[in-house]
């Protein structure tokens, strides 16, 4: 179906979908209340929200951001109390049936973790491109998904990142420690950020090279944002959705020949007639280069 703003907001409730922009998306989490903690459903509908988007033909580029202040506070606490009670009453090893999940003490909780993994590894998966834009509060599982998306900026002062799981006793789980290493500068300074769970601000996050660039207010940022998503739309979108992906295939580590091979058919099963004569257009609108020099 054609983008209907309307539609996505219906349909995904914990989420309010608009915009901006021609073939330009801009996805907000609309949990204000809990600084837009995450439940299952958040997540769940994240994903199916994601991919709903990247299947849509007027959607080249999406943008996300957090309605009011903050971006999010990562997961919702007492949701996920709520969650892992009945993960730990009994034993679990009756619904065991994966090798993975034959060598853990508790299949139920591998398999919720797993596919929360899946949920917000939504924006790394598709072909649309994706703009995070970190204001305020963005802990953890805030983190998790900005590492998922294509181009990351922040609010200079305002934006309070932390890998916050160690704090409260986990690991962090759903994608940071993994995403994260190929995406930053300094390991050293990654491993301190993960291991203390210590809040850093957007200076400390672009010296990092976690985000492109900064802004005063948020404001500002999504302005950047989206200054960004149009110049990307105005490109063609089989163009769009193999440069993302070949790019997030290098990030997920794969190798530059597999990388190389993977392109060249991508390329050649799209070029056709209509990049031919593109091709004569653009000949035929640039003027001739005269030399001066004199033989």
């Amino acid at each position: 179906m054609s983008y209907n703003s309307g539609h996505y907001n219906l349909k995904y409730n914990h989420f309010h979908v608009t915009k901006p922009a021609e073939h330009v998306a801009h996805v907000e989490i609309n949990q204000p209340k809990t600084f837009n903690a995450f439940l299952s459903t958040t997540w769940h509908q994240y994903k199916d929200l994601i991919l709903e988007l990247d299947a849509d033909p007027e959607v080249k580029c999406i943008i996300i951001s957090g309605v009011g202040p903050h971006f999010s506070s990562g997961l919702n606490l007492q949701g996920a109390i709520e969650d892992m009670l009945g993960f730990f009453k009994g034993d679990s090893h009756g619904s065991v049936v994966t090798k993975s999940e034959s060598i853990t003490k508790n299949g139920d909780m591998y398999k919720h973790i797993v596919d929360f993994q899946d949920c917000i590894a939504a924006t790394a998966q598709i072909g649309t491109p994706s703009i995070g834009v970190a204001h305020g509060i963005s802990y953890g599982l805030a983190i998790d998904l900005l590492a998922t998306t294509s181009i990351r900026l922040a609010v200079k002062k305002s934006t309070r990142f932390s890998i916050k799981e160690i704090d409260i006793g986990l690991v962090a789980d759903i994608g940071s420690l993994q995403r994260m290493p190929a995406l930053v500068n300094n390991k050293s300074r990654l491993n301190e950020l993960a291991l203390t769970a210590r809040e850093f601000k957007g200076e400390e996050a672009l010296e990092l090279g976690f985000v492109s660039e900064l802004a005063d207010t948020k404001e500002q940022a999504l302005e950047k944002a989206l200054a960004i998503a149009k110049n990307i739309a105005r490109h063609e979108r089989w163009c769009i959705e193999g440069t993302k992906r070949e790019v997030q295939f290098m990030v997920n580590g794969g190798s530059v020949n597999d990388g190389l091979d993977r392109v060249a058919i991508y390329q050649a099963d799209h070029l056709g007639q209509e990049f031919v004569d593109g091709l004569v257009r653009l000949s035929k609108s640039m003027a001739p280069v005269k030399s001066k020099a004199k033989l």
